[in-house]
């Protein structure tokens, strides 16, 4: 309890007021660095009356990234030569981790810390369809409130709090919207801002020798790190953003030739990181998976990229789709713990398996996609978000999968619970997958199968559909929906 305690007073003293001229709070920032870089949500400083007006300890800001209330909410200010302490960054979290934060909901409030729970992902049209993360305060007396906009969300991580994202929204008594700190550290450049702040305290003749160093380097690793200069970029980030959206609209309406005209002038212009990895979702999109897989093995050579993880991820699936699965499984086993890309590569990951037929390491990487719908309590809405494709795709893996494994295993007891698995996903896949509207049709297509009337398209499929146990979960569907049960169900109906 010494070092969680430590770790929470650390907690605190990197959290501040955010308050204007005349004294008044209007929101809660926190410190990232020593240097006195602070985060806290642009519609605080907006309505602080702008970062000129803004003072925290009692001191003027400099504004780093001002951001956008209405696209990204966060700005990144600096307060110079203060004695600050700094609170820890991470990316990592799942939904029902604990949570706890710290604000200043008024200019009375000393500030207290509230605890609660992360129960899902959020996008939130206010701002750009951007992805939240979702939280849910224990009690009504530590609910959300406007004035701790800006304040850190932390959860405990190998002994210490970290700082996973900042509270940009309440939703209601009980909950509230926050934005991942991967978001803000990608969006911002926070991290070019702390790696500038640690050069420039580097002693000259260190410097030297770093020169010195690179100049003496063989030809070929010099030639690589110059080529990084690639990447550096030389547009805004505003504009940055509003050429990357434009890429994708035209990438998901199907027009992926404009896409790459747009991404080839954007990477010319800008010479932005950004810009390579959407040109390489568009050549994805086009089946061009070599050079595709060109650009983001050079991304993966730059050691200050921020964009690594999707790079890494975009790199799997050009392999997937290549159908080279063993070297797929190579990179998306490297960001398997990424908490914004979890969900989706383990799907990836278990489709990769699926394929080399290793049906056993596939089971939990669908399970794990299968479980996070009800983990993160959207069942009922879960037909309107992005993750259904996945959820859906995993179920039926899972009915492949459990159906071949009960087939091969006819008569054991390990084929008796591969068939229990499989009747168990198909009353998931029944009354989540299936629509209401459609499921009297597609019980009606499934009782088909069991009385010979129809054929499905793999064989494997007919040994489960003929079980009296499958009979039974037909039967009890019917009933549960109050659709007239067939005749040849009844006898099994009761």
């Amino acid at each position: 309890m010494g070092k969680r305690r430590e770790s929470f007073e650390a907690v605190q003293k990197s959290t501040v007021r955010i308050k204007d001229k005349n004294g008044k709070t209007w929101g809660t920032g926190f410190f990232v660095s020593r240097d006195g870089h602070l985060l806290t949500c642009a519609h605080v400083v907006r309505d602080a009356g702008g970062w000129k007006n803004v003072r925290v300890m009692d001191q003027p800001v400099i504004s780093v990234y001002e951001g956008d209330p209405d696209r990204d909410d966060f700005s990144l200010l600096q307060v110079e030569d203060a004695v600050v302490v700094a609170a820890e960054l991470g990316k990592d979290f799942d939904p029902g981790d604990e949570f706890l934060s710290f604000g200043f909901s008024n200019d009375e409030f000393y500030g207290a810390p509230i605890r609660g729970e992360i129960t899902a992902f959020a996008r939130c049209g206010a701002l750009g369809d951007q992805k939240l993360i979702r939280l849910e305060t224990f009690s009504d007396a530590q609910r959300i409130e406007g004035g701790q906009s800006g304040a850190p969300i932390f959860v405990f991580q190998k002994g210490k709090y970290k700082a996973i994202g900042l509270i940009v929204a309440s939703e209601d008594l009980n909950g509230g919207l926050a934005i991942p700190m991967s978001i803000v550290i990608t969006k911002s450049g926070l991290q070019k801002n702390l790696s500038a702040n640690i050069y420039k305290y580097v002693s000259k003749p260190i410097n030297i020798f770093i020169l010195i160093t690179l100049m003496i380097l063989p030809v070929g690793i010099f030639s690589n790190l110059i080529s990084l200069d690639y990447f550096s970029g030389n547009c805004s980030s505003t504009r940055v953003e509003k050429i990357i959206a434009e890429i994708d609209k035209n990438r998901k309406e199907g027009n992926s030739e404009n896409a790459l005209i747009k991404a080839n002038k954007g990477i010319e212009e800008c010479k932005d990181e950004g810009l390579i990895l959407a040109k390489s979702r568009v050549l994805i999109e086009k089946s061009d998976y070599d050079q595709a897989i060109d650009i983001l093995e050079k991304i993966m050579l730059n050691s200050n990229s921020l964009h690594k993880v999707e790079a890494t991820y975009r790199l799997g699936i050009a392999y997937s789709n290549q159908k080279d699965y063993e070297k797929a499984l190579q990179e998306f086993d490297k960001i398997k713990d990424d908490t914004e890309y979890k969900t989706r590569t383990y799907y990836n990951i278990g489709v990769c398996y699926y394929y080399l037929q290793r049906w056993l390491e596939a089971i939990p990487k669908f399970q794990y996609v299968a479980k996070q719908a009800e983990k993160s309590a959207i069942n009922k809405l879960l037909q309107e978000t992005d993750f259904f494709s996945y959820y859906q795709d995993s179920i039926r893996a899972l009915l492949d999968i459990y159906a071949t494994l009960a087939y091969e295993n006819q008569g054991t007891p390990q084929g008796t619970n591969y068939l229990s698995n499989f009747i168990s996903y198909y009353s998931e896949y029944l009354q989540k997958v299936i629509k209401p509207n459609e499921r009297k049709l597609e019980l009606d297509r499934l009782n088909n199968y069991v009385v010979g009337k129809a054929v499905p398209s793999s064989q494997i499929y007919v040994y489960s559909y003929k079980r009296e146990e499958f009979k039974s979960l037909l039967c009890k569907l019917y009933k549960q929906n109050m659709y007239e049960v067939p005749k040849n169900l009844q006898n099994v109906c009761s």
